[in-house]
């Protein structure tokens, strides 16, 4: 009972009062705790929203930046097809009237009866002629270069044919020097393999060029082999050689050696820059071993297929100055040609007529050729690449597409612009052959004995 009368006793008011309170501190804690995570979930909210205008931001940049990448990537391809049509028409219009002169100067130089004096002013007048068109062919490649379209093409060819085209473009030249120029292959070389010749042509082609205009006296010698899985050609000369700081820049653009020394020695430098540049697109090498004052000896291993193993050369193949030449009597041979340039017409039958030809059409529209098919027989048909009205090419096509007498006849394209660029639309439209202005009688006969004798 003490116990009991110490514990006091309680107001049920106060007890009341208490409770709400206790209540009341309980829903503001709640309401306390609702506020801060709608705080945090506004705050969440503002940054999802705010993450999302950021994305918008970048997408919206993303796109604009593609648009713009897209734009230039338009503007850029539109530039270089530009300038790839450009060039290609600066080529053929350069090319067009290369071909009167030069085609001129051959059936002149072939005359045996005009004086010394005379020869040596034609000969010197063709030197400058073929140096303009070593320029055109380096001006072509180097757009191409610029351009990534610096294209190979290989096909199953006879090597035969590059060789003997090699001896035959660089005999007269060396002859004009005095010095003693021989391409040679080892007896039993296999000839019938698969690469690009005309490539193959153009990097040897150079070098023996570079050689010869800087070998003053003695010999070029090119020795041709295929070893293996890889065509090797060594381009040797007794010339002025090249020091150990020239091999270092020898393949880059505009690069002249001894300046001064070489300044009556024509040449842009781009030579050999494109030599270099075709080599690695070929996935061969190209290597010098050169002293000053010993001459150099140039080595170019290209890989390649062998297609014909049984095409192979049965001689030593030394083609020195006394190379028997070619049979070049075709007065059998009967020949329609088309061209819109009157220069071209007159140079082509004079240059067939050398060679024995009196039977030859000429027509300078792809209409009348096709007339022309209707009504009489040939062994062989020559066609323009650009001409007016109906081109070479959509003039072939129409060669193929109706019945008339010359079904089967060998159909040869003559155009300013490189194989290359033509070659799935020769290959589409049926052309059997191709020549590059401007033209030079050993093409001609080149073609004949492929398509014709």
């Amino acid at each position: 009972a003490h116990h009991k009368d110490l514990i006091p006793e309680v107001d049920p008011m106060t007890a009341n009062i208490n409770e709400c309170a206790n209540v009341v501190w309980l829903l503001l804690y709640i309401f306390i705790i609702v506020q801060i995570q709608k705080i945090l979930y506004q705050r969440e909210r503002d940054k999802i929203a705010q993450s999302d205008l950021q994305q918008n931001a970048m997408n919206q940049e993303l796109t604009s930046a593609n648009i713009e990448l897209q734009e230039s990537s338009r503007l850029l391809e539109e530039t270089l097809e530009n300038q790839k049509n450009f060039v290609n028409a600066v080529n053929h219009e350069l090319r067009t009237p290369l071909n009167g002169i030069i085609g001129n100067l051959e059936i002149l130089l072939a005359d045996n009866t005009i004086e010394p004096v005379l020869y040596r002013d034609l000969m010197s007048i063709n030197q400058s002629a073929d140096d303009l068109l070593v320029l055109v062919n380096d001006m072509l490649d180097c757009a191409k270069l610029d351009s990534g379209k610096l294209d190979i093409y290989p096909e199953d060819f006879d090597l035969k044919r590059v060789t003997d085209s090699l001896y035959n473009s660089y005999r007269g030249m060396a002859e004009r020097k005095h010095l003693d120029f021989s391409v040679m292959v080892e007896p039993g070389t296999v000839c019938g393999i698969y690469s690009d010749p005309h490539r193959i042509t153009q990097i040897v082609s150079n070098i023996i060029s570079n050689a010869i205009k800087y070998t003053s006296k003695g010999f070029v010698k090119v020795l041709v082999d295929v070893k293996g899985k890889n065509l090797v050609v060594n381009v040797i000369d007794s010339g002025q050689g090249i020091s150990e700081k020239g091999k270092e820049i020898l393949f880059e653009p505009y690069t002249r050696l001894n300046e001064k020394q070489n300044a009556d020695i024509q040449g842009t430098g781009l030579g050999l820059s494109i030599v270099g540049s075709l080599v690695e697109r070929m996935g061969g090498t190209i290597t010098v071993e050169s002293e000053l004052g010993a001459g150099s000896d140039f080595e170019i291993t290209i890989p390649v297929r062998v297609t014909r193993p049984n095409l192979f050369y049965s001689s030593p193949r030394a083609n020195d100055m006394t190379q028997q030449k070619k049979h070049t009597d075709f007065k059998d041979v009967k020949v329609l040609y088309a061209d819109d340039t009157p220069t071209n017409l007159l140079i082509f039958k004079r240059i067939l007529n050398s060679l024995g030809c009196s039977d030859v059409d000429v027509v300078d529209n792809g209409f009348d050729l096709l007339n022309k098919v209707s009504e009489s027989e040939y062994d062989i048909i020559f066609v323009d690449h650009m001409m007016p009205r109906m081109d070479g090419i959509q003039t072939i096509r129409k060669f193929h597409s109706f019945e008339h007498r010359n079904r089967g006849v060998p159909i040869v394209l003559f155009s300013g612009v490189s194989k290359e660029s033509v070659k799935k639309q020769m290959e589409e439209t049926g052309i059997d052959g191709f020549l590059s202005k401007p033209v030079k009688r050993q093409d001609i006969v080149d073609i004949f004995h492929e398509f014709v004798v």
